[in-house]
């Protein structure tokens, strides 16, 4: 379980502080210079849902978060050999038993066992969210459409004409259905494949079919928009990052977003004053019930009606346009390609280097420790005194080296020195290192 949670936890970790410089970087624009290119900060508000729905594996140089490589040129020392000398000697039996190193590795390995364990128990946790996130989602869904269907009636005929007519206007190839509802919920929009618009029996009775004809085009802007799969992106982004506050506040803020930009093309498409339009939503607003706020994320409602919200539609002394500009998809493809990708850093090639000599090094104590020879190709430095009486078989090992690398030139694989000189054959080498 180890080798699944630690990748994953790493990649949690990477993945969520780019989310927070993503956010950060949303937010200072949206307080700035968003405060009049919605559209803009809308985009970029989305952006930040994206990032947390991106896998976090793809890797790219355009990338925001791949820092650049430091090239670094390694000095070499004047000598260019480098001769590492290991003498091993077999250890009497009694020397084999080291009951204080046991215990640090048992010390040790206890520590490891305890971690592990915490990071399985986090990823458990984890997942028990998300499927409980899903699962009040998917029922409050069920009920809402469950009592929609048991208060709401379709429209009448001057209403739907005056919602083909709006739907002809904003280029709206496919209209939705249309139901009145005395349950008191909405305006709001309910369904994805095929969407209907839902309006409190409330608002109809209490305005006249002109003063609905802004809520029917804003509604239906909406879908021009495909704000409802919008929505459906934020849903799974809150529900992946359940505990992470940062993805929640970038969907409210997304969602504040959204209605502003649906403001600004409905003023642009029916050309319609901002006070009209603006008493309009407060009308609306007065009429519904405060239920339909917490409709959840798959019912698409009108949203608040919020100072800020006001402030731009009354404030704003310029022409609304009646759709996004289109060098918009331009900056969303560079932000895209900029924000979305996960990226690490690049180690320096004097890291890389100094990696490689620490693992080698590694490999050669370990073979001393064990009898055998490194995986390295070795060759034979020199040959002790003939006349030195010896018991135990003593190896001695060339590492040579050249810029970083070792060399395989010189090496004389499956073969070991006797401390006499003479050169082992194969048997009488495996018959030593037993």
């Amino acid at each position: 379980m180890s080798s699944m949670t630690d990748p994953l936890i790493e990649m949690v970790w990477t993945q969520g502080w780019q989310i927070a410089v993503v956010v950060l970087l949303a937010l200072i624009f949206s307080l700035t210079i968003g405060k009049r290119r919605v559209h803009l900060s809308y985009l970029l508000w989305m952006l930040v849902v994206l990032k947390a729905l991106t896998p976090p594996i793809w890797n790219s140089p355009t990338s925001l978060f791949v820092w650049p490589v430091t090239t670094e040129v390694v000095e070499t020392t004047s000598i260019e050999t480098q001769r590492a000398v290991v003498t091993v000697s077999a250890p009497p039996v009694n020397e084999f038993a080291k009951p204080s190193v046991a215990f640090e590795d048992s010390a040790a390995q206890q520590t490891e066992s305890t971690a592990v364990k915490w990071r399985t128990l986090l990823v458990f946790v984890w997942v028990a969210g998300m499927i409980v996130m899903i699962g009040m989602q998917g029922v409050q869904y069920f009920r809402i459409t469950r009592r929609l269907r048991h208060t709401s009636e379709y429209a009448d005929s001057e209403l739907r004409k005056r919602l083909s007519a709006i739907a002809q206007q904003i280029g709206l190839k496919r209209e939705p259905g249309l139901w009145v509802t005395s349950s008191r919920c909405g305006p709001a929009v309910l369904g994805f494949l095929k969407p209907t618009i839902v309006l409190p029996q409330s608002t109809v009775d209490d305005m006249s079919t002109d003063n609905l004809e802004p809520i029917l085009a804003h509604e239906l802007i909406h879908l021009r928009r495909r704000d409802p799969w919008h929505a459906l992106l934020q849903l799974a982004a809150v529900t992946i990052w359940w505990w992470n506050p940062l993805v929640w506040y970038a969907s409210r803020a997304a969602t504040a977003e959204r209605e502003r930009c649906c403001d600004e093309e409905v003023l642009g498409t029916l050309g319609c004053s901002a006070y009209n339009y603006a008493q309009c939503l407060l009308d609306t607003l007065s009429a519904q019930n405060r239920q339909s706020q917490s409709l959840g994320a798959l019912m698409l409602t009108s949203g608040s009606v919020s100072q800020r919200r006001l402030e731009h539609i009354m404030v704003n002394e310029r022409r609304f346009a009646s759709r996004p500009p289109r060098w918009l998809w331009l900056v969303a493809i560079v932000f895209g390609l900029l924000l979305l990708p996960v990226g690490r850093a690049a180690k320096s090639v004097q890291k890389a280097v100094a990696e490689q000599t620490t693992a080698e090094q590694t490999a050669v104590e370990q073979a001393a420790e064990n009898h055998l020879p490194p995986k390295s190709d070795a060759v034979p430095l020199g040959l002790p005194n003939p006349e030195r009486p010896v018991t135990t078989p003593k190896l001695l090992y060339l590492a040579w080296q050249k810029d970083g690398i070792r060399s395989t030139g010189m090496s004389i694989p499956n073969t070991l020195w006797n401390p006499y000189g003479k050169i082992l054959s194969q048997k009488e080498s495996d018959e030593i290192l037993k």
